[in-house]
């Protein structure tokens, strides 16, 4: 139930943010939005969180609005580079204790 809150409080900022704020901005909102899901759900939840966060940018932010599509060539470069960056956040080690615990 987190993963979605933060998804939606993402989705609803952004809306916000819209016509003040560059796609680039929306993915960071995003990102965030993954970060903490990163530290309050799985991994397999984490990585899932992120797979929707690029999917909601595309559907709610890039043109054409309301599509998945992607319709000029420019606009690939950022949702790939926010897939990338949201699971290398995604895949950080669990916390306990305030130390991180290295699985190996």
């Amino acid at each position: 139930m987190v993963a979605p809150a933060l998804l939606a409080a993402a989705t609803l900022a952004n809306l916000l943010l819209d016509p003040h704020a560059p796609l680039a901005s929306h993915a960071m909102v995003y990102v965030l939005a993954v970060a903490v899901a990163s530290y309050t759900v799985s991994r397999t939840g984490a990585v899932i969180t992120a797979i929707a966060a690029v999917l909601a940018l595309n559907f709610f932010f890039m043109a054409p609005r309301y599509t998945l599509q992607v319709d000029a060539q420019e606009n690939v470069a950022t949702p790939a580079a926010m897939l990338g960056v949201a699971l290398a956040i995604s895949h950080r080690p669990p916390c306990r204790g305030g130390r991180p615990r290295w699985r190996g």
